[in-house]
């Protein structure tokens, strides 16, 4: 698995953005296989590399890439990199749903791990939108 992974990170430094949404189902199946086996690291990291390059441009499947870097982040607790993710999704036009679905993913994990004062941090961010109140109640 690990040269699929170096190919991945290969052909991604070399295609453009239209060239990765062209062949986006094969590095989405290189990822999951990667979170399959249990690389989370290389699989967060192949998502992450595919969602920066689509950044700036209109994607069908940039969405995908954030929502399925954050699930991988978070499944290894990597929190600080979900995230920066999730403050990079504004700029890159991510929906406002699954930003604040990623946000809330976020605090669970804050909790899970016990992290209590970034958690009241974190909360306290989530807390100033109004539209997020009835998804802190947990």
């Amino acid at each position: 698995m690990g040269k699929n992974y170096a190919w991945a990170k290969r052909a991604l430094s070399e295609m453009n953005p239209q060239e990765i949404e062209r062949f986006s189902a094969s590095f989405l199946t290189m990822a999951g296989d990667l979170f399959n086996q249990q690389y989370f690291t290389k699989s967060a990291s192949l998502y992450q590399m595919v969602f920066d390059k689509l950044c700036k441009v209109k994607s069908k499947v940039k969405e995908t890439y954030f929502k399925n870097a954050s699930v991988t982040y978070l499944s290894d607790y990597r929190v600080n990199e979900a995230k920066v993710l999730v403050d990079n999704g504004y700029a890159c036009n991510i929906s406002v749903r699954s930003i604040e679905n990623a946000e809330i993913d976020i605090l669970k994990a804050l909790a899970e791990l016990e992290h209590w004062n970034e958690f009241e941090d974190y909360l306290g961010k989530l807390e100033k939108s109004h539209k997020s109140w009835p998804k802190l109640i947990f």
